[in-house]
């Protein structure tokens, strides 16, 4: 979304609600317990009743008012609205929502700095750029690695995981809490994407070795507080895609960790890495596989692109004569065959050392690792 707010040079504005718990009046008796911090002297046993509230139920005013007025919620995040203006300028509708709503909220359309969801978005001159520095900051602070010493990597080169790994449990709240913290991070800071989806596989069966690991992302993190993704006006909009996997990264179950990441000129704008649902036989069919997980529906004038690093995946793909080696993988991935045939999309090969969702699919030498972060757009502040 960033990236096509860049491509279009619009402007991002960031709507600030102060008293938010102070506006829509409830129909029905609802009590809440008194929060921590915010508990009564001398009547703790007591509980709130509500008589006003803004969010999480049907009465809540904004959710109503907005979509009355023609705001659509986006699927993915729910507290972002957008609205398509066809009489006037994107200006004009900012104006009149204000006027609108102007005695119920305090509204802040700074083009320099906009704080939403603990993202920070500056727009420069030369196009947009996303990070979550203060909300790094108060998850070093949170788990007490503030202090911490930096380290260049984020995955140590030989490291593995496994269930059945020596070593004892740790607090498994604490473990989750961390997890889920980095995870939210994965937003602007594809570069740890691999490492958080490592240790989040142990969630149930967390250990210290787990809680090493987790730790060791919070000491890359702290050396790298400056870092997001910068998204350039007037760049080529063509979408491509890289595509990789590693061969039996899983210590447990022996699955690939596949990577992909789409962009939209130089910068990454999708991204994952995950374990593969399927297991595959050989190096060719995890490729292939892989490649099939990215294709999607974007119509654009020319074929979407895809790179991969292994050559006898491509010719799997476009060659019908080998089908007849390749009969055991599930059908569900024969449709990047018709997408090819269609010229939907193109494979190509890419060298090894071009391949950037290598840091999506296993650890990396520190060298290697920075190179490939370069490659994903991500910029110092």
């Amino acid at each position: 979304m960033v990236k096509l707010i860049a491509h279009h040079k619009w402007n991002i504005y960031h709507l600030a609600i102060k008293s938010a718990l102070l506006i829509g009046v409830l129909k029905k008796e609802v009590y809440m317990q008194q929060p921590e911090g915010f508990l009564v002297k001398w009547q703790e046993d007591k509980v709130y009743h509500l008589t006003k509230a803004l969010y999480g139920l049907k009465q809540a005013p904004i959710d109503g008012y907005l979509h009355q007025n023609s705001f659509i919620k986006c699927p993915y995040e729910h507290a972002i609205y957008m609205k398509r203006n066809h009489k006037g300028s994107n200006t004009k509708m900012l104006a009149e929502f204000k006027a609108a709503m102007s005695n119920e909220f305090e509204m802040t359309d700074n083009r320099l700095m906009s704080y939403f969801l603990g993202i920070e978005v500056k727009q420069q001159q030369e196009g947009i750029f996303i990070s979550q520095k203060n909300y790094m900051k108060e998850i070093l602070e949170k788990f007490k690695m503030n202090e911490c010493n930096h380290v260049n990597t984020l995955v140590a080169i030989r490291m593995k995981f496994s269930r059945e790994r020596d070593g004892h449990f740790v607090d498994s709240t604490l473990f989750k809490s961390l997890a889920g913290s980095l995870r939210y991070l994965t937003i602007t800071r594809p570069d740890i994407t691999y490492g958080v989806g490592l240790v989040s596989r142990y969630m149930e069966t967390s250990k210290e070795s787990n809680l090493l690991a987790s730790k060791r992302i919070l000491r890359y993190i702290k050396g790298t507080l400056n870092l997001g993704l910068f998204y350039a006006y007037d760049e080529n909009a063509q979408l491509v895609c890289y595509s990789d996997s590693d061969e039996g990264g899983d210590q447990d179950e022996r699955k690939n960790t596949i990577g992909y990441v789409f962009y939209l000129g130089s910068t990454a704008i999708s991204w994952t890495s995950k374990k593969q649902g399927v297991v595959t036989l050989s190096s060719c069919e995890t490729e292939y596989v892989a490649a099939a997980s990215t294709v999607l529906d974007h119509p654009q004038e020319d074929s979407i692109v895809i790179f991969m690093d292994n050559k006898s995946a491509i010719q799997l793909a476009k060659n019908p004569l080998h089908h007849g080696r390749s009969k055991h993988i599930d059908t569900r991935f024969y449709f990047l065959k018709d997408h090819i045939k269609q010229k939907t999309i193109e494979l190509k090969h890419c060298h090894t050392t071009e391949q950037v969702t290598d840091i999506f699919t296993k650890p990396l030498s520190g060298e290697t690792f920075m190179r490939l972060r370069d490659m994903l757009g991500i910029k110092i502040f």
